[in-house]
């Protein structure tokens, strides 16, 4: 018979190893750095030093200077700070690997400059005759060994460039005008023109400056988190910084209206079961026996519309039933909470029902649906006219909702135990599941060390994230109902061990190895990735008897990540 854990613990070692196989070079593509003797490496435009993060910066490479290709990682961006602070003029750096270019090889480099408005690569705004585009001198550069420092990795090599930008501003125009907009405070909002023959421009509020007046600017005015003093005219002088000079050619376009609305006051609903209704009903959860539902693990949700057929969750998170004794005046019903009905305005009438499931199964109704949890329920639908702001707190609450139980399913013969609960071990971290031994039963109850569990009611008993403490015995119990007789099963052990170890990485000859920690006698698979990517398929490597030691004799391996499996 299989075993019925899911492993959700895994332990992981990433290796990188130098000595086994050549790994490529790298380089640190950045210009804000010091050296002995200092050296001018920042970006210019004309007199004034390169920044905005609409301006961006390629590496190009090969060992051939007629040949040379685009680094494979995303462009630099420049850093969006004022043009004299310290690091005017500077992109923001990182290590880029030059594929293709082993340590201590002599290499060309060239940085490419060029202004994103224009295009999201070099080649892009050079087609659609971008402004600001230009080239640094070819420069050499030898990578140097693995695990040197990050100074070695410098582009020692690279010096301050200055560019004009390239384009008749004389002939500048506006294709497009920026438009009026209406947005809810809080919103984002892009305002945007689109221009020819521009080498800049220059946004204005209100007839005021929003931009630096010296720089070139971008061709979108991006607004986040809009408020209401923001609401009012924009507009954009396009031509060539600096703009403020008196023989600078410049045209200005038409003005954009912004208007900034309130948020949207969305309609509110009282999600409570607990409260003094008008209306006189039984408005608790309940089990198939009618007994009422107690466990935090179960959860109700609202679900709200226009009409039953296009029923939507609320937005906020679901609610959890009262960890009581069933005799407690709250048995039955769950903490409630103020719910917002995104969409539905005061004075329309929505649709609302409650569903109920088990989230050690799923933590949405559909995910315990799929995962095949048989403990999952409903409310008829029912009306509620959504009040308006500051009504009476009587006018939210849920009077339509009645009392619904989940069902029991099929039974088609006297009650029996299939079989008896089955010791198992777990470690630490791991889902655990005591399988459903019953049937022809309406429902269980699982016991832990004799005491009665609120989980696994209707058939399998499911303890995710396992730890020390849920070590012990386990139990059920099938009450009388409907004329049956009780009866019990035997006892399963739950034995929780520690998590197996990876540790104790060396070299053996040339060839990355560690050791497997584990308690003696124990199966363990040794499994590998590339990365670390949620779609990574994990190759099963080796297996063998804790502990032992594992060496990874592939040659091409350059950096892996390993976990154990049992």
């Amino acid at each position: 018979m299989k075993s019925l854990l899911a492993l959700s613990f895994i332990p992981l070692l990433t290796i990188t190893s130098h000595a086994q196989t050549e790994q490529w070079g790298q380089v640190y593509f950045g210009n804000a750095f010091q050296t002995d003797p200092p050296a001018d490496r920042r970006v210019y435009l004309g007199t004034s030093p390169c920044v905005g993060s609409y301006h961006a910066a390629q590496l190009y490479y090969g060992t051939n200077i007629s040949n040379l290709l685009p680094l494979t990682s995303p462009p630099a961006t420049f850093r969006n700070i004022p043009a004299t602070d310290l690091n005017a003029g500077t992109w923001i750096g990182g290590m880029r690997t030059l594929v293709g270019i082993p340590p201590g090889t002599q290499t060309y480099l060239l940085v490419f400059f060029w202004h994103t408005d224009a295009g999201a690569t070099f080649e892009e705004a050079s087609r659609n005759n971008g402004p600001y585009r230009w080239v640094s001198s070819v420069f050499t550069y030898v990578p140097p060994p693995p695990g040197s420092s990050l100074e070695a990795h410098y582009m020692e090599g690279f010096r301050a460039v200055s560019s004009h930008c390239g384009l008749n501003a004389y002939l500048a125009g506006i294709l497009v005008q920026p438009t009026n907009q209406v947005v809810h405070a809080g919103e984002d909002v892009v305002i945007s023109v689109v221009s020819t023959n521009s080498c800049g421009h220059l946004w204005q509020f209100n007839g005021t400056n929003i931009s630096d007046p010296n720089l070139p600017g971008s061709r979108f005015l991006v607004l986040t988190n809009v408020q209401p003093s923001q609401a009012g005219d924009y507009r954009v002088i396009v031509g060539s910084p600096p703009f403020g000079h008196p023989l600078v050619f410049k045209r200005t376009s038409e003005v954009a209206r912004l208007t900034v609305e309130p948020p949207p006051q969305w309609g509110e609903v009282d999600f409570n079961n607990t409260r003094t209704f008008s209306t006189a009903a039984d408005r608790l959860l309940r089990f198939p026996d009618y007994s009422p539902v107690v466990g935090t693990n179960f959860v109700v949700q609202l679900y709200y519309g226009t009409n039953a057929a296009s029923l939507i969750p609320v937005p906020s998170p679901p609610l959890r039933c009262r960890n009581v004794q069933p005799s407690d005046p709250l048995a039955g019903t769950w903490s409630g909470a103020r719910r917002t009905l995104v969409g539905m305005s005061p004075g329309t009438t929505a649709t609302l029902q409650v569903r109920l499931w088990d989230s050690d199964w799923g933590s949405t109704y559909q995910e315990a649906q799929t995962n095949g949890s048989r403990f999952h329920g409903q409310s008829t639908t029912f009306t509620y006219r959504v009040p308006p702001h500051g009504s009476s707190p009587l006018d939210y609450y849920i009077e339509g909702f009645r009392a619904f139980s989940t069902h029991c399913p099929p039974i088609f013969g006297p009650p029996a135990f299939l079989s008896q609960p089955a010791d198992q071990v777990a470690y630490i971290g791991q889902t655990v599941i005591f399988p459903n031994v019953t049937t022809n039963i309406c429902m269980i109850h699982w016991q832990f060390n004799g005491t009665n569990l609120f989980s696994g009611r209707f058939g399998p008993l499911r303890i995710n994230n396992v730890q020390l403490q849920h070590e012990g015995d386990y139990r059920v119990i099938v009450p009388a109902i409907g004329g049956t007789s009780a009866m019990t099963s035997q006892v399963a052990r739950l034995t929780v061990r520690p998590a197996p170890q990876l540790t104790s990485s060396r070299y053996d000859s040339g060839a990355f190895a560690f050791q497997v920690l584990e308690n003696t006698g124990n199966a363990v698979v040794i499994e590998t990735a590339p990365n670390l990517n949620p779609a990574t398929t994990w190759t099963p490597l080796f297996t063998n008897t804790a502990p032992f030691w594992f060496t990874n004799s592939t040659p091409a391996d350059r950096q892996r990540f390993y976990r154990t499996r049992f």
